[in-house]
């Protein structure tokens, strides 16, 4: 990419991420506002012991940072943009009216219950619904205040075979795959979105996705019919499609195996497997069979990539809060900040390749030895 077109991309950058930081930095504040008057109106105490509510300075300052955070993210994922490392688009729905007006309500319902400190989930519905697949994304954003894409864009490099010196890999087998069909496979695929990013980048990769929710694996496939129309120039010139599979990532699903299995096993030749912020959610023996499914799907020589939160060491000025979010009934948080994930890799037959960190997300990548 030259130098005046890798500038127009990057203006272009800044200027949708800046307009995206500033919508959801206004949905999260309106969310706040409305949970505030409705409280007011109702005129009621929470009954039994409450969560003490910030004040106006602290909401202030966690909105300066939490901005700060934003652009420092945005600046290390346009700096990759600008240099055509991988693409990235608008279009994605997540700020959508009716999801806008599904967060308000969610926005209000969960603070009712942290201010109340119910022992039940601070998530609406546990995220197992599927008004809770609607509003996912944008509420997590909105916590964010949109820097989360960035952050899971992370998962984009190792995929676009950046790590070609390190796996032996030329140039040739680099633009085979960017022009053929490498099988793809996302462990843990949630509401979709992101999968619609790395078919952007891949757009003739065969894309197959397993998720054990039932809502999320519908939204999913609505996520990918809705690309699959918006890009259907690039699908008219042989894009491979996607598969999904409704299972756990701790097994081998049968429907799985009989499509893609010649010898029983599954995703035998499957050249980049990821799994992107599901391991903080999960307990420790359901990583570590996690971790051997990533080792099953792929090819010797293959491209496994990890990204999610942040844990212990990554960023020292932030350890004594980084265990906060596991009050957001989050009850395997505090165990995954400080497990030693390289280790864990290694365990089930890995060779650990490179680590790159965004705001409060990292990424791991790997390869399963010729």
């Amino acid at each position: 990419m030259g130098a005046g077109e890798g500038g127009r991309t990057s203006q272009r950058y800044f200027a949708a991420h800046l307009l995206r930081t500033s919508a959801f930095a206004s949905l999260g504040a309106a969310g706040f506002l409305t949970h505030a008057a409705t409280s007011a109106m109702r005129m009621t105490t929470p009954a039994g012991p409450t969560i003490a509510q910030p004040t106006p300075a602290a909401l202030a300052d966690a909105g300066y940072r939490a901005l700060l955070e934003a652009l420092a993210a945005y600046r290390q994922d346009g700096r990759r943009v600008a240099a055509g490392d991988y693409a990235f688009s608008v279009g994605h729905g997540e700020l959508a009216t009716p999801a806008a007006a599904r967060f308000m309500f969610e926005a209000t319902q969960t603070l009712r219950r942290r201010r109340a400190a119910e022992p039940g989930n601070q998530w609406t519905d546990g995220w197992l619904s599927t008004h809770s697949s609607e509003v996912y994304e944008i509420s997590t954003e909105s916590l964010f205040v949109g820097r989360q894409d960035a952050m899971q864009r992370l998962v984009l490099p190792p995929l676009m075979d950046q790590l070609a010196n390190v796996a032996g890999r030329g140039a040739s087998d680099v633009q085979q795959d960017q022009h053929s069909s490498p099988r793809v496979l996302e462990l843990a695929c949630g509401t979709g979105r992101l999968g619609t990013f790395v078919r952007d980048n891949l757009p003739y990769a065969e894309y197959h996705a397993v998720d054990l929710s039932p809502f999320y694996f519908e939204r999913a496939r609505s996520n990918h019919r809705a690309w699959e129309k918006l890009r259907g120039a690039k699908l008219a010139r042989g894009a491979a499609g996607a598969h999904f599979y409704h299972d756990s990532i701790e097994r081998v699903p049968d429907e799985l195996a009989r499509v893609l299995g010649d010898d029983g096993r599954w995703f035998v030749a499957c050249r980049k497997v990821y799994c992107v912020y599901t391991f903080h959610e999960l307990p420790m023996k359901a990583r570590e069979a996690a971790v051997r499914t990533m080792f099953q799907a792929l090819k010797p020589g293959g491209v496994a990539v990890f990204v999610d939160r942040i844990q212990l060491d990554d960023r020292e000025p932030l350890d004594r809060s980084i265990g906060r979010f596991g009050d957001f009934n989050e009850p395997h948080y505090r165990g995954y900040i400080s497990t030693d994930l390289g280790a864990l890799f290694e365990r089930a037959g890995f060779a650990c390749v490179e680590k790159e960190m965004n705001s409060s997300s990292k990424r791991l990548s790997f390869m399963k030895p010729t």
